[in-house]
């Protein structure tokens, strides 16, 4: 949902516990209720997209694969320690 460009905006980061999306769900609300003109983005872990992307008061919801990057840490952590 788009909403008119007031200049503010706010970036929800809530990536990987849908109880803690679910429970930040609220504050959300509250925001818009604050806030009605502003832009509200919510960062999330790509399996709880469809979720977030539910919420009428999110503008964007950006999605991140953070189990790929913990194992591409865990790769380059191995490959910096081989002789």
């Amino acid at each position: 949902m788009s909403e008119p460009d007031s200049g503010q905006r706010f970036l929800v980061i809530r990536l990987s516990s849908m109880g803690d999306i679910v429970h930040a769900l609220p504050a959300v609300a509250a925001l818009r209720a604050r806030f009605p003109g502003a832009t509200i983005d919510w960062l999330v872990e790509e399996r709880w997209q469809e979720l977030v992307e539910l919420n009428p008061h999110i503008a964007d919801c950006i999605s991140v694969d953070t189990r790929g990057l913990r194992r591409l840490a865990v790769q380059a952590a191995a490959l910096a320690r081989a002789p």
